[in-house]
């Protein structure tokens, strides 16, 4: 009843993971909880919330860049998951290269997921293979390399999927 009575002002059409996520996070993991389980689990399932893309939530995120720091693409927000689809990167001259990375906001940990050389181009240009995810608990960052002459751009594609 709990979760239904602070969900009740919200439609499928509002997206509201963030709000199923803060309202399921504090029920614990016992059988008594049944019923809020099974409740939760319809929640998720309505709203689309299953793993598979959830339509109207594609996009493309263009970041401009210019040189050796750190740009965030995109940060999901609590009880998000977003699947990197695609990625190309433009470049200006004095661009040596760039790193797509993944930063754990948790621990501060970053992983390099693909570099591009001095051409840029598309994620499939850079050695990697789409079709990665990205949580609340992460960033998703670009860190372009040289002494550029002009800022550039980085176009990623992407679509939600919890």
């Amino acid at each position: 009843m709990g979760i239904w009575n602070q969900l009740n002002t919200k439609t499928i059409a509002d997206n509201p993971g963030t709000e199923i996520q803060v309202q399921s996070n504090p029920i614990h993991l016992q059988e008594q909880n049944r019923g809020d389980f099974e409740d939760i689990r319809l929640i998720n399932q309505t709203t689309m919330r299953d793993g598979n893309p959830i339509p109207a939530t594609q996009k493309v995120v263009n970041l401009t860049y210019s040189d050796n720091v750190y740009y965030d693409i995109i940060t999901p927000q609590k009880g998000e998951v977003w699947l990197i689809q695609s990625s190309w990167v433009f470049t200006a001259t004095g661009f040596t290269s760039g790193i797509l990375a993944i930063l754990d906001n948790v621990n501060g940990n970053r992983i390099y997921i693909a570099d591009w050389g001095s051409g840029g181009g598309d994620l499939e240009d850079s050695g990697l293979t789409p079709l990665l995810t990205v949580d609340e608990n992460c960033t998703l960052q670009f860190y372009p390399y040289g002494t550029l002459s002009s800022t550039s751009t980085i176009q990623t594609l992407l679509t939600r999927v919890r």
